[in-house]
């Protein structure tokens, strides 16, 4: 099965790897003389989920570069704008609904960058890492 993926509507290439990192901000609150199984430890900001999606773009080299500046656009020192992410990649979560579905997130980008493979320069491998959140209304 080949799995593909949209960003703000643009097809972005064939996924080749995808890693999920959910996270929560603990702050640790230490008692003053008291060992370490005394530490408080507080979810002062709730949980933050990034997505890291590796992926390849093929094209002509033309092509390609308007891909690789269009998602950079995206990246604009703004980010109050929210960009639907839709791919029928699939992990054990049902965040992600089941192999014959696709599942949009709403996303922020993070960081992109990528390498062009020679010769001929057609096929551009790429790293997207974004942040899931609520859409903005």
């Amino acid at each position: 099965m080949s799995f593909t993926i949209t960003l703000n509507g643009e097809n972005i290439g064939t996924v080749t790897g995808w890693r999920n990192k959910k996270g929560a901000n603990i702050v640790p609150i230490e008692t003053p003389g008291a060992d370490s199984d005394e530490t408080e430890m507080v979810d002062m900001l709730g949980t933050i989920k990034f997505l890291e999606v590796s992926g390849v773009i093929t094209g002509t080299f033309d092509s390609i570069q308007e891909k690789i500046f269009d998602i950079e656009a995206l990246i604009d020192g703004d980010q109050e704008t929210t960009y639907e992410l839709v791919s029928n990649f699939v992990v054990n979560n049902t965040d992600y609904g089941t192999s014959a579905a696709t599942k949009t997130l709403h996303v922020k980008v993070v960081d992109f960058d990528g390498d062009w493979e020679a010769p001929g320069f057609n096929r551009y491998n790429y790293r997207l890492k974004v942040i899931t959140g609520k859409q903005e209304v």
